[in-house]
């Protein structure tokens, strides 16, 4: 695998989404993209796709519906749609291509999403899944349930940047965590928070995860994973702000490796 370094990017220049002829100025090719609102200078949203035309051909197409998009084709699609009935904006977009690996481009999205979140000190607006204050998003059109306006609804609050450029993986405080053996002193049923996998023969982290149930999770990870577990409650931490601190993790050990934790991304397309 490619060394996964951030000034391996090669971004392009800012492209008016809603405007460009997308199949004559975005290649049909795996890659990373960043999407913000004109005029902004901290991101809306960071994806990775295997074809970046397809990909934001989706999105510029979900802005135009009549109702909320779909969670699918494209995620960032009813954000933006639900942002513009409050606000007027245009969207532009930055492409930067990668290899074709979905490991790869997992690890490069991990680590721009880090990198804003060090320097703005919040993540891009859109990701891990949250949605402008008020409205709920639509779910996959198979499930059939359109997102909504209910102003009951909020976003949690950033969870502060975790990332260093420069840290011990193995550290059993490792990024301010206090990480407690899995096997010494179990989580409750209940737990929610993040886990790691420490591969003691080879001493390297292998696994970073999360979960509102993490007893369950490493159990059955247990079944295909021969590590050492240990794991960090966060109980007070949303699902949104628990992903925060995984991608935090994960893109800290990117930084210092350059590669990700081998066994993650696996399950990626």
């Amino acid at each position: 695998m490619q060394e996964i370094r951030l000034e391996n990017l090669t971004w392009s220049e800012w492209l008016p989404l809603e405007v460009v002829k997308l199949h004559e100025e975005i290649v049909k090719a795996p890659g990373i993209y960043r999407v913000r609102r004109v005029g902004q200078k901290y991101i809306d949203y960071v994806g990775q796709t295997k074809s970046l035309r397809v990909r934001m051909q989706a999105l510029q197409w979900g802005l135009n519906d009549d109702m909320m998009p779909w969670n699918e084709p494209h995620v960032a699609a009813a954000r933006f749609w639900a942002l513009r009935q409050e606000e007027k904006f245009q969207l532009e977009v930055s492409i930067a291509i990668t290899s074709e690996e979905a490991t790869i481009r997992k690890s490069y999205e991990s680590l721009v999403i880090a990198h804003h979140r060090l320097e703005h000190g919040f993540s891009p607006t859109f990701n891990f899944g949250r949605m402008p204050n008020g409205w709920i998003a639509s779910s996959p059109r198979s499930k059939g349930n359109r997102g909504h306006y209910d102003k009951r609804v909020t976003s949690s609050p950033h969870y502060p940047c975790l990332f260093a450029i420069q840290s011990d993986p193995l550290e059993s405080n490792w990024l301010g965590l206090q990480w407690i053996s899995f096997k010494d002193q179990p989580p409750k049923n209940s737990s929610i928070g993040i886990y790691r996998a420490i591969d003691s023969e080879e001493n390297i982290t292998i696994y970073i995860g999360e979960s509102e149930k993490i007893y369950t999770r490493v159990i059955t990870h247990q079944k295909t994973i021969d590590a050492e577990w240990q794991w960090f409650d966060t109980s007070s931490a949303d699902k949104a702000q628990r992903l925060e601190i995984e991608n935090d993790l994960i893109s800290s050990y990117i930084s210092i490796t350059g590669s990700p934790p081998t066994r993650q991304f696996h399950n990626s397309d």
